[in-house]
């Protein structure tokens, strides 16, 4: 699917974490409202939720359960020996992400993050359709819910060879639906920002020498002579290379010169006084952060 900008008016723009396939634009599906309390001492009924969730998918098995202060993953059997450091890295994908966004913890969350991390692509795809209740598209590879309440998201495990670092796939899910978090009273937000963020928290915390972000930042520097940094996220650059380039984008937004107006732009994405989506010019205008310094300041800092 090629990715599309939202520069005029609103679209989304797909991103991949990985090398080879798109996002679906169902992000932000909307679930059933319900109470659900958080974990504590007294009350297990979050987890009963998460696990009710999985055994739609998976009726004869027992998950794999690993919780950490803010989140649970669940993962079958077949996935879970390393579930332990998904969940410690997670959190600090989480950490990391509301300290960009400058969120205050009380608007962070309802209850504890739920994430399903599948060990095959129809384990994942009959989740969308038996969980979220929808028709997965065949390049569909995560799934992210971030209204109140519901907060679970979704995606396989993944591997190297799909560009896929699967010790941070749980972390980048956490760090993508704090954007949601932040943006809560959005109508739709581009996808390239809410999963090129996750994406982005990534390339922040884990060893630059591993393999998939060498050949992410090596696509980078080689196609930032050709799209400046508006190009990017407008989706005027397209291609095996976009998905890099816009987690570069991103990632220079939050972590960049940009960075103490990153949460005000992420804000920008709420509908305004006129209950109305702003576009890319307008966030950016909204943020303070200047358009032509934004877009050539990315395309030389890329190439670095």
């Amino acid at each position: 699917m090629k990715n599309r900008g939202i520069c005029g008016s609103l679209a989304l723009s797909a991103l991949l974490i990985g090398l080879s396939a798109t996002f679906s634009t169902g992000l932000l599906a909307q679930g059933n409202k319900k109470t659900i309390p958080a974990i504590n001492k007294e009350s297990d009924e979050r987890l009963k939720e998460l696990v009710s969730w999985f055994k739609v998918v998976l009726p004869n098995e027992e998950p794999v359960i690993v919780e950490g202060k803010n989140l649970v993953i669940l993962t079958p059997k077949a996935t879970g020996k390393r579930a332990q450091e998904w969940v410690t890295l997670a959190e600090k994908h989480r950490e990391l992400a509301i300290q960009t966004l400058d969120l205050d913890e009380s608007d962070t969350q309802e209850t504890k993050l739920g994430i399903f991390l599948w060990a095959t692509p129809d384990q994942f795809k009959n989740y969308i359709r038996r969980v979220e209740k929808r028709s997965p598209n065949k390049d569909d590879i995560v799934e992210i819910n971030s209204e109140d309440w519901v907060l679970r998201a979704a995606a396989t495990v993944g591997s190297v060879k799909d560009g896929i670092l699967s010790d941070h796939r749980a972390g980048e899910l956490a760090a993508a639906m704090m954007v949601g978090r932040k943006a809560k009273k959005a109508n739709k937000i581009p996808e390239w920002l809410i999963l090129g963020f996750g994406r982005a928290t990534t390339w922040k915390i884990a060893k630059q020498t591993l393999k998939p972000l060498i050949e992410e930042r090596r696509k980078v520097a080689f196609m930032s002579k050709k799209w400046n940094g508006w190009q990017v996220l407008c989706g005027d650059a397209n291609g095996p290379e976009a998905p890099a380039m816009q987690t570069s984008a991103v990632y220079y937004l939050a972590f960049g010169p940009t960075a103490s107006k990153f949460p005000k732009f992420v804000e920008g994405y709420q509908l305004d006084d006129a209950n109305n989506t702003r576009s890319l010019d307008q966030v950016l205008e909204f943020s303070g952060i200047e358009k032509d310094s934004f877009s050539t300041g990315w395309q030389k800092w890329a190439v670095r």
